[in-house]
């Protein structure tokens, strides 16, 4: 960490600090450049265009962290974009050797990265940060709902004039309208990826992996890890990295990694058909959150059609009856898929995965 912390600190103070930062990350979108280019697709109205993989999926100061409450001398603010350089170094290494070798054969500590590496593409990106502060929102909105005005001055803990008490409540009361809506810091939510990356990456690493080649037609996304609940599961609702029966990750336009919950044995072929790979990129489409890829030359992004993202990032339901101890309110929390606008939800890809 502390290496990490000095080479942010030095990033900062160069003479010409990197303010574009990449969703995703530029050397992995050049194993799709075709031509010099990718193709970039919204995933919502299919507006598709080209780009280098140097200008793709760009915004500016995206993971900066800046606070009022944070010292840059502390927390200098590229740190997070630094980590996320050094988890890149490990992806790219990884997947050249993934492309080559079967996963048994790669370096164990090599191998760690990547997971890492994997676990950052799952919070890094809009798809996080929309379930952050959708989260941080329900929860304040249902924790002030029925607060008392004792409740409301013991929780503050101090004495106050009748005008500021009153302005508490008109803006507790705002928030119930929904007028306003409280929301965590950038930086509060990049320091949770971090944190939650850490802890999603023993669940990645200890899968059965397994390196599945396809025709030269599969596409990725700005979201690319794509996680499946299985059979038993809620298409509608996103399924967690721990109970996944397997979680996608395109490795190229020919490859993709398959990590499948562990004890499961995939019958071969390791090779997908056409119009297996046309299931799996409809998946992947489907999971981004704004944009996604495919070499230049394709358009199977403009032919594959998925519905609109959900308007909510997390749905809290509840309070649920006959569970928790007395005196507690339990409430379930899920995350929604794309599925779950839709008029027909499509079958899991690749059908003998699941016989």
């Amino acid at each position: 960490m502390q290496t990490l912390i000095a080479q942010a600190a030095a990033s900062e103070a160069g003479p010409s600090r990197q303010r574009k930062h990449h969703l995703v990350p530029r050397s992995y979108l050049e194993r799709w450049a075709d031509g010099g280019t990718v193709r970039v697709t919204r995933a919502d109205d299919r507006y598709s265009y080209h780009a280098t993989p140097a200008n793709a999926a760009r915004e500016t100061d995206y993971y900066r962290i800046e606070s009022d409450d944070l010292d840059p001398a502390e927390i200098p603010p590229l740190i997070f974009e630094t980590m996320l350089g050094s988890a890149e170094g490990y992806g790219k290494r990884a997947i050249d050797e993934l492309l080559v070798k079967h996963p048994s054969q790669i370096d164990p500590e090599l191998m760690m990265g990547f997971a890492w590496f994997l676990a950052f593409q799952l919070t890094r990106g809009e798809a996080f940060r929309r379930q952050q502060r959708q989260a941080a929102a329900d929860f304040f909105r249902m924790d002030t709902k029925d607060l008392t005005d004792q409740q409301l001055a013991t929780r503050l803990g101090r004495d106050l004039a009748e005008a500021d008490f009153a302005e508490i409540r008109e803006f507790i009361g705002q928030v119930q309208a929904g007028k306003i809506v409280a929301q965590p810091q950038t930086a509060m939510i990049l320091g949770n990826a971090a944190t939650t990356a850490s802890e999603l990456c023993r669940h990645i690493l200890f899968r059965e992996w397994y390196v599945v080649r396809t025709p030269n037609v599969l596409v990725t996304c700005d979201e690319p890890v794509v996680v499946l609940g299985g059979p038993d599961h809620d298409r509608a609702e996103r399924a967690g990295v721990e109970s996944a029966a397997v979680i996608l990750y395109p490795l190229a336009p020919n490859a993709l990694l398959a990590l499948f919950r562990q004890g499961t044995q995939v019958e071969p072929p390791l090779e997908l058909d056409h119009a297996e790979t046309a299931e799996v990129n409809r998946e992947i489409i489907a999971n981004a959150s704004r944009w996604a890829f495919e070499r230049g030359s394709r358009r199977a992004t403009l032919a594959l059609t998925v519905p609109p993202l959900p308007a909510a990032a997390t749905v809290m339901e509840g309070p649920l009856t006959g569970i928790g101890s007395p005196g507690q309110t339990v409430h379930r929390v899920y995350r929604p898929s794309r599925w779950a606008n839709a008029e027909r939800v499509p079958p899991l890809p690749v059908a003998r995965w699941w016989q």
